[in-house]
């Protein structure tokens, strides 16, 4: 099956998909206080347009920081995988 290293590879990888999908969380749960804050008059348009930019850019960028596995490191363990399968 796979090795300790491959096994290492794909925890980091879920780890980073789960990191992703609260971040995602998050960003929402932002978006939504600041129109709600909008509303209620605490911030005005020009606020309000900084603040979803800034938080459209984070979202966007954050998946690319920090230490996370390459995609091409994950493709070459399912094709050793996939190998290995079709010639059993």
């Amino acid at each position: 099956m796979f090795t300790e290293r491959e096994l290492k590879l794909i925890k980091r990888a879920e780890a980073r998909v789960k990191q992703a999908v609260m971040f995602r969380l998050m960003a929402i749960v932002i978006a939504l206080v600041l129109i709600a804050l909008f509303f209620l008059g605490y911030l005005n348009p020009e606020e309000l347009a900084f603040s979803a930019f800034g938080l459209a850019l984070l979202s966007f960028i954050a998946p690319q920081l920090g230490g996370a596995p390459k995609y091409e490191e994950l493709v070459a363990v399912l094709a050793k995988q996939r190998k290995q399968q079709q010639s059993s």
